[in-house]
């Protein structure tokens, strides 16, 4: 684009992939593009990346631009954050410590074509957060560690059990909940009503032989779109009619009505408002106390307000696994990403 000399860029969450040295490095070249007389759209959902960069702000919602302003004029986070959804948010949980408990997830040695000898220890209530730029093995753990791929060397119990011993009568209740990245295209059937995606993984619970009973099912989903706050005009609307947060909670419902003991939560707010993010990551802060919850996801904020311990992922590697509590290692978290031992 810069040998093109182009006069106008649109960047769009150009900071997705990035550790936080590349970061400031990016802003870097945005100011002194700006500073040329480029023009530049810096499309995020990351508030504190706007106030960092912008001179001016618009706030999308629903496909129009209902507010201006410039950067100058917003005087914190939340007041932006306000504009954007509508109401006050705090823009952070409380995350009260609690006593981990029984193991329910470990791996030893874990190694394949993207894995380097993955090895740790999951326990019911902690959140395990994973970090890194996309695309240094994150997802191939997740489709180990959920059953969608074998594991080619090393070891995985769950719960107690091996692997393949775990997946072959995996139970519906009580045992592993998934929460897919793409909650569109994996986690729901955009086609079929709220009560058909709600059965998708709870069937076994409402049947009886060959029969469904899905009017039973459709009793127990009204009352958790009611306790999870899903806005959802009935639940015989489809999945294509709930927002992003909304198709999101739907979700997490849907999982954690199952009790599960281990939960692998996959970039569980990514495009998510800020008013949405919030409320997801009080429902996983809640799920943790009969869970162990392994969290992958890029947004370093998201990992350090909810994990117990962070994991740095790098090159298919676990460059180092330490508490959130290790003030020194958690500065050192941007050179892990990018691979620097420290």
């Amino acid at each position: 684009m810069l040998y093109r000399q182009s006069r106008i860029l649109i960047l769009d969450e150009p900071t997705a992939v990035l550790t936080p040295r590349e970061i400031e490095q990016l802003f870097d070249a945005v100011r002194a593009m700006a500073a040329q007389g480029k023009a530049i759209v810096f499309i995020s959902h990351k508030l504190e990346e706007v106030m960092a960069i912008a001179d001016e702000i618009a706030i999308l919602r629903k496909g129009s631009v209902v507010d201006e302003m410039p950067a100058e004029s917003v005087q914190s986070k939340a007041e932006l954050a306000k504009r954007m959804v509508g109401r006050e948010v705090l823009l952070k949980v409380d995350r009260e410590p609690l006593e981990p408990r029984q193991v329910v997830l470990r791996v030893r040695g874990l190694r394949d074509s993207v894995l380097d000898d993955i090895s740790f220890d999951l326990r019911q209530g902690e959140i395990l957060g994973v970090v890194g730029v996309a695309g240094n093995g994150q997802k191939r753990l997740v489709e180990v560690v959920s059953g969608l791929e074998p594991p080619q060397e090393g070891e995985i119990r769950i719960l107690g059990e091996q692997w393949i011993r775990f997946f072959s009568k995996k139970r519906w209740d009580a045992s592993l909940s998934y929460i897919p990245e793409d909650r569109i295209g994996v986690a729901s059937c955009m086609g079929l009503d709220l009560v058909d995606n709600f059965l998708l993984t709870t069937r076994e619970g409402f049947s009886s032989g060959p029969w469904l009973r899905r009017a039973e099912a459709e009793k127990k989903l009204k009352e958790l779109i009611e306790k999870f706050g899903i806005k959802a005009p009935s639940s015989r609307v489809t999945a294509r009619q709930l927002s992003g947060g909304n198709l999101q909670k739907m979700v997490l419902a849907r999982e954690f009505f199952r009790r599960p003991r281990l939960i692998v939560a996959e970039q569980p707010t990514q495009g998510l408002d800020i008013g949405a993010t919030e409320d997801v990551w009080r429902i996983l802060l809640k799920a943790r106390e009969r869970a162990g919850i392994l969290l992958i996801t890029g947004d370093l904020r998201e990992a350090m307000t909810l994990s117990d311990r962070i994991g740095v992922m790098f090159g298919g590697r676990l460059m180092d696994l330490f508490p959130v509590s290790d003030e020194e290692k958690m500065e050192k978290i941007g050179p892990l990403m990018a691979g620097i031992e420290t």
